[in-house]
This record gives structure tokens, C-alpha cells and sequence, in this order.
């Protein structure tokens, strides 16, 4: 390998480890914001233990090299939490078109293998097409909730409160274990809100009506 290629992957990884940096609007269990890069961490750790369960089994390696690098558009654009843009046409196609800018600039960084193959991987995650995607998708989506679980009440937003009982569903109803795990998290947001005094049954009604907005 020549030095250019060696360049190129050096200014890569020093690119990459912003997402050390770049903070969620989750929580730790230590008091503060979590990073991109500790969510990438534990979604990779679900990744190797789900895996051998999967009713259509996957292609691990890949999986993995997807769940690493979906969000490196981060460096750039920021966390937006799912919130924030699910229920807005114009605020979903607004993040679309800076996240497609931010993975073409991610992809100049390296040569055109490698920055190509990592271009390909996040977008085959954005389109959620394959076996792999519809897996890194369902673990993206559940860790967080699992995140929410793990933290005081105090630390939800409204918004969030009612999205415990749900906001993973519509990505995991693809395979029964990850079905039934994704049960098993909600199962820990309905205990941790009844301690805290909310009507479960209310906010199931709320979830319900959320649902039908989502675009």
C-alpha cells in the first residue's frame, strides 16, 4: 500500500473520532450525555448477540461494518433525534439532504474502494432493503430505548414519555426474536413509568395517536 492510501486512511480516523464528541439527547447512567460513538458500540455488542437467533440469518461482518459507520455523517450534521423529524414532511427531507451532502464528503476523505463501500453501506441502512439494514435499523432504534430505560424519568422529554411504549415497533416486526426482545424493552419503559406515577393506560392511548402522525 502506498503512503497516499495510508494519508487518506490517518485523516479518515481523525475525522471519525469526533463521533467521541458528538452528543445524543440521551443520557448516561453516569449523568451525562452520551456520545454517537459509545451508542455505535453497544448497537454493534446487540448485533453479535442477536444475531445467531435471527429467524433469516445475516451476514454478520457486514452488519457490523454497517452498524459502525451509520451514523459518521454525524461528524457533520449533528445528532437529530427521531423526534425531531418523523412527524414533519419537510423536516425529514431537510435531514435527508444534508445527511446525502455529508456522506459524499465523507466519502472524498478516502479512496474511491473504501470510501465507496462505506457510502454504500450507509445507504443501504437509510433504505432498509436487506436482511442486514432491516437488523442494524431494529438495534439503532431499540438501544435508544434501552438508553431511556437505564436513566432517571427526569432525564425524558415529554415527547418522549409516550414514545417508550412504541417508538421501536415499526422496525422490528420483520423477525419474531427481534419482535420479542423489542417487547421485553418496552416491557422496562412500562415499569420504570408506572414508578413514576404515570397512567400506562393513558399514555397508550397517546402512543396510539403519535403512531397515525408519523410520516
Amino acid at each position: 500500500m502506498n503512503n497516499t492510501e495510508l494519508n487518506r486512511i490517518l485523516k479518515f480516523l481523525h475525522f471519525a473520532n469526533n463521533l467521541k464528541y458528538e452528543l445524543r439527547h440521551s443520557w448516561g447512567t453516569d449523568g451525562r450525555r452520551e456520545s454517537v460513538a459509545e451508542h455505535c458500540w453497544r448497537i454493534s455488542l446487540m448485533a453479535m448477540l442477536l444475531a445467531p437467533y435471527l429467524k433469516n440469518k445475516v451476514d454478520l461482518e457486514k452488519t457490523l461494518k454497517m452498524l459502525i459507520v451509520h451514523d459518521i455523517i454525524e461528524v457533520e450534521v449533528g445528532d437529530t433525534p427521531t423526534q425531531d423529524y418523523q412527524y414533519s414532511k419537510t423536516a425529514t427531507k431537510s435531514k435527508e439532504t444534508k445527511e446525502q451532502r455529508a456522506i459524499i464528503n465523507v466519502q472524498k476523505i478516502l479512496s474511491s474502494n473504501t470510501g465507496d463501500e462505506i457510502r454504500s453501506l450507509w445507504e443501504e441502512f437509510e433504505e432498509r432493503n436487506t436482511e442486514e439494514a432491516k437488523f442494524a435499523v431494529s438495534l439503532d432504534k431499540m438501544e435508544i430505548r434501552m438508553q431511556h430505560n437505564e436513566n432517571p424519568i427526569e432525564t425524558w422529554s415529554e415527547f418522549e414519555i409516550p414514545r417508550g411504549l412504541f417508538a421501536a415497533d415499526r422496525y422490528c416486526e420483520f423477525d419474531d426474536t427481534i419482535k420479542q426482545f423489542n417487547e421485553l424493552v418496552k416491557d422496562e419503559a412500562e415499569v420504570k413509568l408506572k414508578k413514576a406515577g404515570y397512567d400506562t393506560n393513558d399514555l397508550s392511548k397517546q402512543a396510539e395517536e403519535l403512531k397515525k402522525k408519523v410520516v
